[in-house]
């Protein structure tokens, strides 16, 4: 059984450490989501695009990322193909950093017998 103090303490402490990366996550969802729906959100523009002209292997995520939101799989794999790589990247980099989390509290926690 996990002592929901200590489980707090930890995820403080957990979310200490990663906030910037987790809020930068949080706050990027958040503005496709708005444009996905309809909004006109503030996306940033490709800096390398508007130095040089040319497009990077990133130009396009922002509207891969609208169109699978809006399930359109055909428009986000020709806005960049690169989507259906770096989606299950993110999704199992949060996966497997939570399973790291859960393992520390776990291994904290004190045995207990009866």
């Amino acid at each position: 059984m996990v002592d929901i103090t200590a489980f707090l303490n930890k995820a403080r402490s957990y979310l200490r450490r990663h906030w910037i990366i987790y809020l930068m996550l949080a706050g990027y969802a958040v503005l496709i989501i708005l444009q996905a729906v309809g909004f006109n959100a503030w996306l940033p523009k490709c800096l390398i695009t508007e130095i040089t002209g040319y497009e990077c292997m990133g130009c396009g995520l922002n509207r891969a990322a609208i169109h699978l939101i809006r399930l359109d799989f055909s428009e986000a794999f020709a806005s960049n193909p690169l989507i259906y790589l770096y989606v299950p990247l993110i999704i199992g980099w949060i996966t497997i950093d939570f399973y790291k989390f859960k393992g520390q509290l776990t291994e904290q926690q004190p045995n207990e017998q009866n």
